[in-house]
């Protein structure tokens, strides 16, 4: 498995270039997993996000699943972009 960052800071990518990034890399699975927060004062808005990109979601619900029994984070689940 090679694994591949799409970003190594806090920046924004537009959602169209979020989903152009697989394609260009000739990904066979790609799974984006987002540690969404609004800062310390707003621990309710804290959550595990996570996203898959034509691979049939079932590599990303294990991530998904994975992440949670490893840290106490809600989840807004798994979604298709």
């Amino acid at each position: 498995m090679q694994v591949m960052m799409t970003r190594n800071s806090d920046y924004f990518i537009s959602w169209e270039e979020r989903g152009n990034i697989p394609a260009r890399a000739k990904a066979d699975v790609f799974v984006s997993i987002y540690g969404n927060s609004a800062g310390a004062g707003h621990p309710d808005t804290s959550e595990l996000e996570a996203y898959d990109y034509d691979s049939g979601l079932g590599l990303t619900h294990i991530v998904d699943r994975s992440i949670l029994q490893s840290l106490n984070v809600r989840t807004r689940g798994v979604r298709r972009y």
